[in-house]
């Protein structure tokens, strides 16, 4: 994977947001750890397979993105939009989704939850099961939701 930057995340957008793009990010299988993504605009993108170990994602807007076998591992996503997103076996340990909007979030096939922080999170109609947070705060330890 070759390392991609901030600046590279941009200029896909645009080029998918152009009249003639395709209306979706695809930043399939790229490397971007410990990039600052922080406030981007990543509605319905592509992002499967991708590195974002120690990613700033927080008050990014991820709406219907497919995340899927992505490593967010030591992410932050707090304050994050991620309505309709696919994390369908991702790699979520010490992600952080203090005050993240989870609405309707796929979260099928998860790995372990150890580690991972959920603060305030609206997570209507999820598909996971209710015992794996608390309704104000949970930080998950050894517990696996199949």
């Amino acid at each position: 994977m070759l390392r991609k930057t901030r600046a590279d995340v941009i200029r896909e957008i645009n080029r998918a947001y152009a009249p003639d793009g395709s209306g979706q990010p695809d930043l399939y299988n790229w490397d971007l750890a410990n990039v600052d993504l922080s406030g981007l605009n990543l509605s319905c993108a592509i992002i499967q397979g991708a590195n974002l170990q120690g990613a700033n994602l927080s008050q990014a807007y991820l709406k219907g993105a497919n995340l899927s076998s992505a490593n967010l591992k030591n992410s932050n996503l707090s304050g994050t939009y991620l309505h309709q997103a696919k994390l369908v076996s991702c790699r979520l340990e010490n992600t952080n989704f203090h005050s993240a909007h989870l609405h309707k979030v796929d979260f099928r096939r998860k790995r372990r939850y150890l580690g991972r922080y959920f603060a305030h999170p609206m997570m209507q109609n999820r598909r996971a099961k209710r015992d794996d947070y608390k309704p104000s705060a949970a930080l998950v330890t050894g517990h696996y939701v199949p």
